[in-house]
């Protein structure tokens, strides 16, 4: 009898060690799961935001090509206009040239 007894308390003993395994297992593999799921998710959205800064950072570098372009292009019309206005050296050796001088007698006479 006590054999008996002894065989029913190791078969719900082993059938209580086997259900605490299952459970156990199982909810470690849930939690995988769900942390599998979660870190997924997290991927993906920080791609969407990676994606989204590179978006942004494309439209700011073409912004600033186009300026840096256009104050390029505006500074070479400044640049060719400048040479063009000065063709000759305003004064050689004389302080004066002969319209300067012309108009220097013109107030020296009164006219």
């Amino acid at each position: 009898m006590m054999t008996r007894f002894y065989l029913i308390i190791s078969g719900v003993s082993l059938m209580m060690l086997v259900m605490f395994s299952g459970c156990f297992f199982y909810g470690k593999a849930q939690y995988q799961r769900g942390f599998d799921a979660a870190q997924t998710e997290f991927k993906a959205e920080l791609a969407a935001k990676e994606q989204a800064m590179r978006q942004q950072q494309t439209a700011a570098s073409v912004l600033y090509e186009q300026n840096k372009a256009q104050q390029e292009k505006e500074e070479r019309v400044q640049y060719v206009e400048i040479q063009k206005i000065i063709e000759k050296p305003v004064y050689g050796r004389d302080c004066f040239d002969a319209d300067g001088l012309q108009q220097l007698n013109r107030a020296i006479n009164g006219q």
